[in-house]
């Protein structure tokens, strides 16, 4: 019934934990909630395709759902909130009941109780929808979050949904320090930035979510809190050389506050001002670099493996949304966690790829030839036929025109091209995507 997926094995087996059925009602509930998604998908859309994994944890937690209703109402409320957060790590402190306060009072009233806050957290993981990676820190995985987005949706409650976020981070983000504080500071205070960072990264994600679902110019977030959560944002990614997003999140800041109205300037939010001195900058950054190393340290090897792939996953995202600078700041952080040789060249050659579509040949060559150092990899040759092809400036992508005799980088761009197709496993399938690409092999 569940196509041995062990994402939704496991959430099977919580419900069965915690509400003590048999096995065959259990199935025969499952099959019947199968047959109504499936329903309700083809009613929707008679010509797309279910896809099968999505479908086996859409069961399952469609069931879940049902127990957290009876166990715990406000828990769906914060799962949906959760959901638009980054899967790989949310603060515990994210959980409360928001500044300003969370416009459902009985929410609010159970968020501000750190017991009742506890008890949310217990039934989310016991059902298997979220995991506790430490004391302070919750995870979930990308498909559950994708199955309560649609969920989100279905019940038309996203504008409600993100207002409940917004207010969620900004009481958060208002509990920490301002790390502005210290930019003329020569001390570190780390404890700063340990609470501060996995904040405004979440914050950077849902920003994204919001960008991807079109509701930036709902008044939800041309709101103050929103303006606010943007800044900090904006701050973060600019520590950490994201300069494009860090600009983007400037602009949006500014195009937030044009569109508010002030009867007095002292309700005007005070911003950061970018770019930071040298001085700033450099206090700053160094204090963040510890705090990375500071939480890293603490992680086993099975977690920084983990971590490791969902970076892997999140920088695939922004391939695929064509944020190639994103990807490849994603690509480069994800080494930090994983050295293995397998892994290390599977990184090395999606970086080719993000370099390419940037056009950026150099770096193509360069991470094509860190995994030939090691070992004779089709996929590196590909990449460094490719990148001399295009460097020779003859040809656009998927256009065929013959190769100049005197052309250096093109005869290059040939002998690794048939370099590539002599160390494939499938000769003929390289050989015609070697040919897509305009590149004519020398006949042996």
């Amino acid at each position: 019934e569940l196509g041995g997926l062990p994402l939704a094995l496991d959430q099977a087996s919580a419900y069965l934990r915690i509400s003590k059925g048999s096995l065959t009602l259990y199935l025969k509930r499952l099959k019947a909630e199968k047959l109504k998604l499936l329903s309700r998908k083809k009613a929707r859309s008679p010509t797309e395709e279910v896809d099968a994994t999505r479908l086996a944890v859409s069961t399952t937690w469609s069931l879940n759902m049902s127990a957290i209703k009876e166990q715990c109402p406000e828990a769906k409320e914060v799962m949906y909130a959760l959901a638009y957060l980054s899967p790989r790590g949310i603060p515990r402190t994210i959980i409360n009941s928001g500044s300003p306060t969370l416009r459902n009072e009985t929410l609010s009233e159970t968020l501000m109780d750190d017991f009742d806050v506890t008890d949310i957290i217990l039934v989310l993981t016991k059902l298997s929808l979220f995991d506790c990676t430490s004391e302070d820190m919750l995870s979930v995985h990308r498909i559950v979050q994708e199955v309560i987005k649609d969920e989100v949706k279905r019940n038309d409650c996203l504008v409600e949904t993100f207002e409940n976020t917004i207010r969620m981070l900004m009481y958060s983000i208002e509990k920490e320090e301002d790390p502005s504080d210290y930019f003329e500071s020569s001390e570190s205070h780390i404890a700063t930035l340990c609470g501060w960072t996995p904040l405004v990264e979440n914050i950077g994600h849902f920003i994204e979510q919001v960008k991807a679902t079109g509701l930036l110019k709902n008044k939800v977030c041309e709101s103050v809190e929103f303006a606010k959560l943007v800044d900090q944002a904006a701050l973060y990614y600019y520590l950490i050389n994201q300069t494009a997003r860090s600009s983007s999140y400037k602009d949006l800041y500014l195009n937030i506050l044009s569109k508010l109205s002030f009867e007095d300037k002292s309700e005007v939010p005070k911003d950061f001002t970018l770019p930071l001195t040298y001085e700033q900058k450099e206090s700053v950054c160094r204090m963040l670099q510890q705090t990375h190393e500071e939480s890293d340290n603490h992680l086993s090897v099975d977690d920084k493996n983990i971590k490791a792939e969902s970076l892997k996953e999140e920088a695939a995202i922004h391939m695929r949304n064509k944020k190639y600078e994103f990807a490849v700041n994603v690509y480069n952080s994800s080494l930090q966690f994983r050295e293995d040789m397998e892994f290390r060249h599977q990184i090395y050659l999606n970086l080719c790829n993000a370099f390419y579509k940037l056009k950026d040949f150099g770096k193509v060559e360069l991470y094509a030839r860190k995994v030939l150092n090691e070992c004779m990899n089709w996929k590196a040759l590909l990449w460094m036929s490719l990148q001399f092809w295009k460097q020779e400036g003859q040809i656009e992508v998927k256009e065929s025109i013959p190769l100049q005799e005197d052309g250096i980088l093109g005869e290059l761009a040939y002998a690794f091209a048939a370099l590539c197709v002599h160390f494939s496993d499938n000769q003929s399938a390289t050989r015609e995507m070697v040919a897509k690409h305009g590149i004519r092999l020398y006949r042996t």
